[in-house]
């Protein structure tokens, strides 16, 4: 009857109860309290259960952050090794050596009496603080040995004695992380593989890794997945180009899947599928691209230009293999259900933490094509701040819960755990866990080789392993043979690949099952092939990639990616041109098995030119891009924009293909493409080529009124930078120190070309060119310039533009055009003059009444202008004036819109009087409510620049969290209408102290009731009578006002804005929301 009433209550207050609440409802319970461990990362539960955690004090301390270092980024993404971010941080941080105060731990807890709840707690181990040092992201326990990533290294920590300590660290691979780069994006998710092999990720700080086999991997701005083998040997990255990936997690025929944090640009997330060589797209220096600080290294920004982070479309870059589906808001742990733990419901689902948002979601995977798509997904639970998750040998699901504790390392979490309550005790769980507990040692073959078919994964893989450390080919080849269960094969097959890798010929047996009936096992058995490297299944490979199979052909084009030829060219291309670039990862399939043929032989690649269809021709520019075959220039003569676009990506980025340069750089003569992609890297393969030819032909491309618009600005802007190029691509924003060069080689250009430029149809291309006239300190054009500045019928942008030229150049003419414009009607032009008088004569009598009228005027823009101008003046009247108007700040009858200005013109100035009126200001502040202490940043603010702020800060990363329109996240509350909700006081306080006031629905709020009984949860809705939460467990409670004793305040994920971003950033941030109505 309760029940009834509570679920009448909620449906009456407009909440509609789970309809499926008893097929899908987790429950949490605690295993360790609140206050049991800090703040964790990884988790992990060995198969005696006890839990290990990776316990981190360096986030934020000891682990540096981009974001708090911003004048770095240049210095940091030019570091190519440990060895040079070590110098820079040496060199930029004084006091360096207090990186080495923070050290990470790892915790055991243990439950010995099986009720639930931790009772013994020890440290294993303790350490990793370097000045290089990272975090510790990831734990994997199995006999006796931790194994942990930490950037740079990839450790294996052993307890030899067995004492329950570590006593032995060995660094298995190092050279991770090579970059400072945003903190979290560390290295995270160590697991044992399908293979017997390791597997980890590493966010997008980089990596330059020798392997213990002496191979170099060098992929400096890269996230990726790596796997070696448990002694370090055989290092590889299995997958590339991705940005911030966590935990990882195979299904049961050893399918990788991974959630990418995205979103950072009104992106998503990613869902992927990653097969071995996959490239995902993303590239660590795009995070800076759109960001105004950076504009003057183009501002362009590939990753959302190309759409690469979309799932595919037509038109995108085929050298990436993109994303499943656009998904979640801050995935970070991730875990596949080995098959028997919780309920039966939940068999053959994923689970995904979303740290900010407390959501834990899970969903299924279902075959299409030689890909998968994603169904069944639901929010499983809600309620839990969670980094990692692991499944416990008892069926449990295990999280760490960092709590509601902010960004910053604490000492308030805890271990928690999420199940069924009704299948605690299924006798399939309880079997698992004694298995799993055992251990196999001690198991004959017969009886592993029937545990091959077990329900649960562990148990599969475990008896794998054990099979593979007898050697015992026989065994596992007779289950691989003539088993009927299909997950026993394929596991005997997995493990005669381990064998496979030390012995090639350990494989051969299992030719015959090429021909299977199971086309399962035929991929597989290709899957283990193409691992051992078997030259010798070359044919068969070539012959099943015209399976009727998708997955058979996705595994026989990998398997030919590594041991194919270039006989197998014609089979490929027959392949590619039926799959009409329609399934990527097929695509890729065809692209890695063309690399492999262009390696033995590029003619065998490059004679594509000539081939009919577009995909094959697409697909062999990629595999090209992948040998670095300057050949691909071919391409750039192909009839499809397509084609010529993906040779343009293959000539240009990365690490680029010199030798094809300058004809990437010669496509501005031909005039025949408009694509943005395209002639934006033209125009850079001409600076980066950096000849007199090439600024001729910069040039000519400029005057040329038939090319777009942008690209004319953007060759002119190439040109100003043309001395002294700037260290950041103008395209990818890839560090590249082009060096310098003369300056008469650009003064010669402009010579011919100047008049043309300054009398452009297009004003854009006019005042680009009066740009660079400025920044090259060109002084022939004097005269021109002079023209523009005033001539009354051209724009008074256009205008201000030649006159800040004029006065770059120090011409005659510019005092005769800053008296004209002093006195124009244009407040822009007018702005203008004011700061170039200034600069230029500082004592001019015009000067002080110019400033003065402007600060009296009607235009705030103006008046800010001055108010900035009068900041950098010593005389005694502009120093009157501005002491004037700070007295005006002090007694609150400041202009409210300019309030901002004059304190930091005040600030700058600290002449007479100034710098104690400015400080006395503040003090009477500083016991103000937050918002009452900065009340400048209320009015004044400039909209559009806000605009940019919260759609490109790479500081504040607003759109991350907050949707706008259809863009953005769903961590905070979204922006649509918030001028509505909110006045400006109250966005200002969310943006300097959001813990004051968070938004229904968002944070955890404890309401205890007078009767003692204690309810949390995120409020979802509330009215004057009651209140209706949302629990840990994801149920829906409704709370009687009255019944309430106390209630405690709820908690926000977002850091407090003051300090990440500058107080005019925060005005014009103020400004932008004004108009969110």
């Amino acid at each position: 009857m309760h029940r009834f009433l509570i679920t009448l209550s909620l449906l009456v207050f407009g909440i509609a109860p789970l309809a499926n609440e008893k097929v899908i409802k987790l429950e949490a319970s605690e295993y360790s309290p609140v206050g049991s461990v800090g703040s964790m990362v990884g988790i992990h539960v060995d198969y005696k259960n006890r839990v290990h955690v990776t316990h981190t004090s360096r986030r934020n301390n000891g682990a540096l952050d981009i974001r708090r270092h911003p004048d770095w980024v240049i210095q940091s993404l030019a570091s190519s090794s440990i060895t040079d971010k070590r110098a820079m941080i040496r060199g930029r941080k004084s006091d360096w050596k207090s990186l080495f105060k923070w050290k990470e731990k790892i915790w055991r807890f243990e439950d010995p009496n099986n009720d639930g709840h931790y009772d013994k707690k020890s440290l294993f181990f303790e350490g990793l603080n370097t000045e290089v040092t990272g975090l510790a992201g990831g734990i994997l326990f199995r006999d006796n040995t931790a194994y942990v990533t930490c950037i740079p290294d990839m450790l294996k920590i052993s307890d030899v004695n067995g004492d329950g300590k570590a006593d032995k660290t060995e660094v298995l691979v190092t050279g991770f992380g090579i970059h400072v780069g945003y903190g979290g994006h560390d290295m995270h998710g160590p697991t044992m593989g399908y293979d017997g092999r390791i597997y980890w990720t590493i966010g997008d700080k980089g990596f330059s890794v020798r392997s213990r086999e002496g191979e170099v991997f060098h992929y400096p701005y890269h996230g990726g997945m790596f796997r070696c083998e448990p002694d370090g040997s055989n290092f590889e990255v299995f997958a590339h180009g991705l940005r911030n990936p966590q935990e990882l997690a195979f299904d049961e025929f050893g399918n990788w899947f991974i959630v990418d944090n995205d979103g950072d640009f009104g992106d998503r997330e990613r869902f992927h599928f990653l097969v071995e060589g996959t490239d995902a797209g993303w590239r660590a220096t795009w995070q800076y691209r759109t960001n105004g600080k950076f504009g003057e290294h183009g501002g362009y920004n590939p990753w959302m230009a190309d759409g690469l982070w979309k799932p595919h479309f037509e038109g995108q870059p085929a050298y990436l293999t993109p994303a499943i589906i656009n998904y979640s808001n801050g995935p970070c742990g991730f875990a596949y259900n080995p098959g028997t733990a919780l309920s039966e419901n939940y068999r053959n689902y994923f689970f995904v933490t979303e740290f900010p948002g407390k959501n834990i979601r899970a969903f299924r995977t279902k075959p299409e094509g030689a890909g998968f798509k994603m169904v069944d997904e639901h929010v499983a639970h809600h309620g839990l701040m969670t980094t990692g998750i692991n499944f416990g040998p008892d069926g449990a699901l295990y999280l760490a819960d960092w709590g509601n504790n902010g960004w910053a390392p604490h000492e308030k979490g805890r271990i928690m755990k999420l199940d069924s309550p009704r299948a605690i005790d299924r006798p399939l769980r309880i079997q698992t866990r004694k298995l799993l507990g055992d251990g196999f040692a001690m198991r004959d073959d017969t009886e592993l080789s029937r545990l091959l078919a077990h329900a649960d994964q562990r148990v599969r893989l475990e008896s794998q392993f054990e099979l593979v450390k007898r050697n015992a080919s026989n065994a596992l080849l007779t289950v691989a043979k003539e088993n009927d269960s299909q997950l026993a094969r394929i596991h005997a097959i997995w493990g005669i690949g381990q064998l496979g890798r030390k012995e090639q010929d350990a494989i051969i047996p299992l030719r015959p099952l090429l021909n299977d009936r199971d086309p399962e096992i035929q991929a597989q058995l290709l899957r283990v092939i193409s691992d051992a490297y078997h030259n010798d299944f070359s044919e068969e490979a070539s012959d099943l990639l015209s399976s009727p199979h998708p997955r058979v052909q996705l595994f026989a084009g990998l398997a030919l990616g590594k041991i194919g030829s270039a006989k197998n060219v014609p089979v490929i291309t027959d392949f590619l041109e039926a799959n009409n670039n329609e399934d990527v990862f097929l695509r890729h399939a065809g692209v890695v098995a063309l690399a492999r043929a262009a390696e033995e032989s590029p003619r065998s690649v490059l004679l594509l030119t000539r081939h009919p269809s577009e995909s094959v021709r697409l697909a062999a520019v990629v595999a090209l891009r992948r040998v670095g075959n300057s050949g691909v220039a071919m391409f750039l003569n192909d009839s499809s924009e397509k084609v010529v676009n993906e040779a343009a990506h293959a000539i240009h980025d990365e690490f680029s293909i010199p030798a094809a340069m300058p004809s990437l750089a010669g496509m501005l003569d031909v005039g025949l493409m408009a694509s943005e992609p395209i002639l934006r890297r033209a125009i850079n393969a001409n600076l980066r080529l950096g000849l007199p030819q090439n600024a001729q032909r910069l040039a000519k491309f400029a005057i040329r009124e038939t090319s777009p618009e942008s690209m004319r600005v953007e060759a002119i802007r190439s040109l100003a930078s043309w001395v002294s190029p700037s260290k950041l691509d103008r395209v990818e924003g890839r560090f590249r120190d082009l060096g310098s060069r003369p300056v008469e080689q650009i003064y010669n250009i402009f010579d011919q070309h100047i008049g043309n430029l300054l009398s452009s149809k297009s004003d854009a291309v006019r005042e680009a060119t009066a740009e660079a006239i400025s920044r090259l300190n060109y002084g022939n054009a004097a005269e021109r310039l002079s023209r523009l500045a005033n001539d009354k019928s051209l724009s008074a942008k256009l205008r201000a533009s030649a006159v800040e030229a004029l006065y770059s150049i120090d011409a005659n003419e510019v005092d005769v055009v800053v008296a004209m414009a002093i006195k124009t009607k244009s407040p822009l032009l007018r702005s203008a003059a004011v700061r170039v008088l200034a600069k230029r004569n500082a004592e001019s009598k015009e000067l002080f009444p110019a400033l003065t009228k402007a600060i009296n005027g009607t235009n705030l823009r103006e008046q800010q202008n001055a108010l900035d101008v009068l900041g950098s003046l010593k005389s005694k009247e502009t120093i009157t004036l501005l002491e004037m108007q700070t007295q005006q700040l002090i007694n609150g009858t400041a202009n409210p819109l300019l309030q901002l200005d004059i304190l930091e013109a005040a600030k700058a100035n600290k002449s007479g009087k100034l710098a104690q009126m400015t400080l006395d200001y503040e003090a009477s502040r500083a016991e103000s409510a937050s918002v009452d202490r900065f009340p400048e940043l209320l009015d004044g603010g400039d909209a559009m620049v806000g605009e940019s702020i919260f759609r490109t800060s790479y500081t504040a990363q607003c759109i991350r969290c907050h949707k706008l329109g259809q863009v953005g996240g769903d961590v905070g509350p979204s922006l649509n209408g918030v001028a509505s909700r909110l006045d400006e006081r109250a966005m200002l306080e969310s943006l300097i102290e959001p813990q004051a006031k968070i938004a229904d629905g968002y944070g955890l709020t404890t309401f205890t009731m007078k009767n003692g009984e204690i309810f949390t949860g995120s409020i979802e809705k509330k009215s004057a009578n009651f209140f209706s939460i949302k629990d840990q467990s994801g149920a829906r409670i409704l709370i009687k006002t009255a019944d309430i004793k106390s209630s405690s305040k709820s908690v926000s994920s977002m850091p407090p804005m003051m300090g990440i971003l500058a107080p005019r950033d925060l005005r014009d941030l103020v400004a932008f929301m004004k108009t969110l109505k």
